[in-house]
């Protein structure tokens, strides 16, 4: 008899570390989610400032000093990282955007005008591995092209990327 209340106590703490090992990494778990929907609510707001001004239409970004002359994007990524173009500050943050003019296609119509192409390139201050880019065409000149060849899009927004850098 005595054999067995000796094995009681051991089995019994063992229970109650078990259970406080358990109630531990739970709270654990509560914390590190809590802080991670911290990270995530911060980085969508960071991408929302990067987004609204890669939506914004080229005729209002334009600017002598935000426009990149080579018209490649990795030396416009380049130029981004390392501290180049305009900055846009807001209540949120702080990003830099640059322009690139990618020149005009004729056989691209906007209306009865030729489509000009713009990229608008964005990126956040505080986390600059990250690039947002638009590709945004606008109406142009009137350069002439066949019928034949001729198609029509639309001016705004054509499309958009995130890069990892």
């Amino acid at each position: 008899m005595m054999r067995v209340r000796g094995f009681i106590l051991p089995v019994c703490l063992l229970i109650l570390g078990l259970a406080s090992l358990l109630t531990l990494s739970l709270w654990q778990g509560v914390i590190n989610a809590e802080e991670s929907i911290a990270e995530f609510a911060a980085m969508r707001e960071r991408f929302e400032i990067m987004d609204r001004i890669a939506l914004t239409p080229v005729s209002e970004l334009a600017s002598i000093n935000c426009i990149h002359a080579d018209n490649r994007w990795q030396t416009l990524v380049r130029a981004l990282r390392e501290g180049g173009g305009c900055r846009v500050e807001s209540l949120d943050g702080h990003a830099y955007y640059l322009l690139q003019d990618l020149g005009e296609d004729a056989c691209l119509r906007v209306g009865d005008s030729a489509a000009h192409h713009w990229r608008v390139a964005v990126i956040d201050e505080t986390r600059r591995g990250q690039v947002l880019m638009t590709h945004q065409i606008i109406r142009g000149s009137s350069m002439p092209c066949s019928r034949l060849n001729a198609h029509q899009v639309a001016s705004g927004v054509v499309s958009w990327h995130v890069l990892q850098v």
